[in-house]
């Protein structure tokens, strides 16, 4: 049984007509759409294929999903506006706000490692998330950079919204789609334990996976990157300490390094015990916001590189410091991100300059990404 992809200009029930195909995940397929009003969304389909039992599971899946999204109410998690099913192809799907902007894990690619108080920022939205999520019983089992969205708005404020809940459980209730001895995460940023028992898994292996994100974040690389093939991997995290995140990037702060490592401790009763209690922790690093801009999304700057912190211990325990530096300066905030100009290109990121403007990634009107160079007028011939 395998189920083709609805082509564009296809129209669901419910009047949602696929303009645009986003991208492909586990279970299926993601399209910008239009509503009957003409609002612009994203729509999640599920595409059964393999034998039915295959199939049946990834329903489950897709309506545990959905479950999950509803019972959140975070402004970082991603919301489910609509679920339902097309009545001619009887495919399942899942009607979400349309967002703009890139997943972490496109950002580490396109960037490397990103500015120590961004990565605290947008730690600090992912642990409010899961702080969230967990109060009402709920472990994610899959965080990691491809699973937070940089969403922007149009003043360039950018909010890391959690998604992708496919893989999702309830605390203590399965509902027999957990068979124990199955793995289920991104084995780079899985916990010991979930290649240990899926079954038994706690809000704790949320918290790992958070912290292997921020390590890859902060540095470039991931914290067990040097394993060549899944069985070392394996053996590595269940086995090895990761590497000091300082033998990567020597110029994180020893107490944010330690609290990094603090989340990636292998014995879940030593590493940071909740979601609120990271929060409590980032905050020292923070600079008093969580708050984070589209103009700062940019690879890391030269002089912070060449800074030598002093070395952290790697604890064997959660233990909560405070920084030993003072914060480095984030670059000013370019003040038209986010404007619209011409007719409909909205301004993402600055990606060059010179002496007549600047050029930025934009949006265009059609939802394709364009380069557009702006003459500041305003800046004209100031020396």
């Amino acid at each position: 049984m395998t189920q083709a992809a609805p082509e564009l200009g296809a129209t669901l029930t419910g009047g949602y007509q696929l303009t645009r195909f986003l991208g492909q995940g586990a279970m299926g397929a993601v399209y910008e759409a239009l509503t009957s009003n003409g609002q612009r969304v994203a729509i999640k389909v599920v595409l059964l294929e393999g034998n039915e039992q295959h199939a049946a599971s990834l329903l489950a899946r897709f309506e545990r999903e959905a479950q999950l999204v509803q019972a959140i109410d975070s402004p970082f998690v991603v919301k489910a506006l609509h679920v339902g099913v097309d009545e001619e192809t009887r495919m399942p799907f899942m009607v979400m706000p349309l967002m703009a902007g890139l997943d972490v894990e496109e950002l580490i690619h396109r960037d490397g490692a990103l500015h120590p108080t961004v990565v605290v920022r947008l730690g600090l939205q992912a642990a409010y998330a899961l702080q969230a999520a967990h109060g009402e019983g709920i472990v994610h089992r899959d965080m990691k950079p491809g699973n937070m969205f940089l969403d922007h708005d149009r003043q360039g404020r950018v909010t890391l919204r959690v998604l992708d809940f496919g893989l999702g459980k309830i605390a203590g209730d399965d509902q027999g789609l957990t068979k124990t001895g199955s793995v289920f995460g991104t084995p780079q940023y899985m916990a010991p334990e979930q290649f240990k028992d899926a079954k038994r898994v706690d809000p704790r292996a949320d918290l790992w996976g958070l912290g292997a994100s921020l390590y890859h974040m902060v540095s470039g690389v991931g914290p067990f990157e040097h394993c060549t093939d899944m069985s070392q991997l394996v053996v590595s995290v269940c086995r090895d300490d990761p590497r000091p995140l300082q033998d990567v990037a020597p110029w994180v702060d020893p107490g944010l390094a330690m609290l990094i490592h603090g989340l990636l401790l292998r014995d879940p009763d030593a590493r940071c015990p909740s979601a609120q209690e990271l929060v409590r922790a980032l905050h020292n690093f923070a600079a008093g916001s969580h708050e984070v801009w589209q103009s700062w999304l940019a690879p890391l700057d030269e002089d912070i590189r060449a800074h030598s912190a002093q070395p952290a211990a790697i604890p064997t325990s959660w233990q909560v410091a405070a920084p030993q530096r003072s914060v480095p300066a984030l670059r000013e905030e370019d003040d038209i991100i986010g404007r619209r100009v011409g007719s409909g290109y909205t301004l993402l990121r600055r990606i060059g300059s010179g002496g007549m403007g600047a050029v930025y990634e934009a949006e265009g009107p059609d939802g394709g990404r364009y380069a557009v160079k702006v003459v500041r007028t305003d800046r004209a011939g100031a020396s």
